[in-house]
């Protein structure tokens, strides 16, 4: 059983913090990651961490019970003092609002899904016509032809620049370094030379 309360208390000044949970695992976390942080919600706890450290601070469960007992098993032990709650602001436990599902709200709900359903079929149906087209010779073609050379997205040079590389890669003879010389000379990447040299793009360019 998971669910129950629990007491955050300082080492040194044995001042502490009661709290419940209905996971006391997850609550502790919680608790630790917010005041490591600086953000934990009681200034008093935080203010106290920040001033004594981690290490002098001790989580512990003081009670297992069935989740529909934590709150009140939680008031008990503040009222009753057995241990100190220096650090809890609030001595009286504030209980989670409860929905109430009148027929406006199960109505409004309703809709809700109805709204989420419809644009999880609707990314369906363009994520299939998507795969579909792709899978159609046709399309590729089609697809591969208007985004060729200088239409291509991602394209950063112009036909006549490729070209000219094109030729002067086939022009040289081929070294060590002449890659390199060239991307400098066309102001390129070297990227861009290599893609045009093992024909990665500008293939329609025939020299």
């Amino acid at each position: 059983m998971n669910s129950g309360v629990y007491h955050i208390v300082n080492t040194i000044t044995n001042k502490g913090y009661i709290g419940s949970s209905k996971r006391i695992d997850k609550r502790f976390k919680e608790h630790t990651n917010e005041l490591l942080k600086g953000k934990h919600k009681n200034k008093h706890l935080q203010s106290s961490f920040d001033k004594y450290g981690k290490d002098c601070f001790e989580f512990k469960i003081l009670v297992n019970c069935p989740s529909n007992y934590i709150y009140k098993l939680e008031q008990w032990f503040l009222d009753k003092g057995y241990f100190n709650n220096e650090y809890n602001i609030c001595r009286e436990v504030l209980l989670p609002p409860v929905l109430v599902f009148t027929d406006e709200l199960k109505q409004k709900m309703s809709e809700g899904s109805k709204i989420r359903a419809n644009a999880i079929d609707e990314k369906l149906r363009l994520k299939s016509i998507s795969i579909s087209n792709w899978k159609n010779s046709d399309h590729k073609k089609f697809m591969q032809e208007i985004n060729k050379g200088e239409n291509h997205p991602q394209c950063t040079i112009s036909e006549e620049k490729a070209r000219q590389i094109k030729l002067e890669i086939f022009k040289i003879e081929d070294y060590y370094g002449k890659l390199p010389k060239l991307a400098k000379k066309f102001n390129v990447t070297l990227g861009i030379v290599k893609s045009i040299k093992y024909e990665q793009s500008w293939k329609f360019i025939k020299i």
